[in-house]
């Protein structure tokens, strides 16, 4: 249950922010990291993403933790990582979101100790346009403290208004000092987040957040060109419907290959006689 309400008005600029970007660790990968993990409140972990993302590279692993609380995986060099936790369940059970850890060092033995998640509340956030009517379908997201966010898509809001996890059906979510709230289209182009606020949560509590009419507007407009995961995709020969961006006309390899052959073919053709 809210117990607080605090009104945040966006009519001004909103900030920008840059999106961690994110790689994918080498097959060659020897270092086998180990450690635990628990929560404050002794909420079962199962499920719960924990992930190492490499400070200059932006190498990452994960492992879904089992209900031991072991985590087990492998990262592909020492150094400085990033530790952050992604609760993608929709169901309320006292585990943020997201959670960043401070970041640690990381050498060749692979020990990095014990974790202890603290415990998360229940928030309601809600967004509304100037005349104070609820927006709905709004691409909300969160991120922890050390930079780290939610792939888009994964917060949405309802009619009402409220934010919500995109396969829930109550709104709510749960979350922990500090995190940032933030509006995160799928743009065709880029992926920047607008930042709206960071929020420090020591108890359930309630947020709004309102948008002026040219916001609201410019965010209708966006939504008409979102393609889930279109950053990630690769632009085909002929098509730039992500649907059709498959086989082999989507691979730059065999764009460069198909390529080289049609320029041997034409050589050919004009020394043969064809000019």
């Amino acid at each position: 249950m809210a117990v607080g309400r605090r009104t945040f008005c966006l009519a001004g600029a909103v900030g920008l922010s840059s999106q961690v970007t994110v790689g994918t660790v080498s097959a060659q990968s020897r270092i086998t990291v180990e450690g635990t993990i628990q929560s404050e409140v002794d909420t079962d972990l199962t499920g719960v993403e924990f992930r190492l993302s490499h400070t200059s590279t932006d190498q990452f692993s994960s492992d879904i933790i089992p209900s031991s609380g072991e985590i087990n995986l492998t990262v592909a060099e020492t150094g400085q990582y990033r530790a952050t936790i992604f609760d993608k369940s929709a169901k309320l059970n006292k585990i943020p979101v997201v959670y960043s850890f401070n970041n640690i060092a990381i050498g060749e033995n692979g020990d990095i100790g014990e974790f202890v998640i603290p415990e998360a509340y229940q928030t309601d956030i809600r967004f509304v346009d100037a005349s104070g009517d609820p927006i709905e379908g709004l691409p909300v997201n969160f991120r922890a403290q050390n930079g780290t966010g939610f792939p888009p898509g994964s917060f949405t809001t309802n009619s009402d208004g409220y934010v919500k996890h995109a396969g829930a059906d109550e709104p709510g979510v749960e979350l922990t000092s500090p995190t940032q709230v933030e509006i995160q289209p799928e743009s065709t182009s880029t992926r920047q987040a607008i930042e709206i606020q960071t929020v420090f949560v020591t108890e359930s509590t309630e947020y709004e957040f309102e948008l002026s009419d040219a916001q609201n507007a410019n965010l209708a407009a966006d939504s008409n060109s979102i393609v889930p995961g279109d950053a990630d995709r690769q632009r085909g020969l002929f098509s730039n419907n992500p649907s059709e961006r498959t086989g082999t006309l989507s691979n730059p390899t065999s764009l460069t290959t198909l390529g080289f052959l049609l320029s041997v073919g034409g050589i050919a053709y004009q020394l043969i006689g064809g000019r």
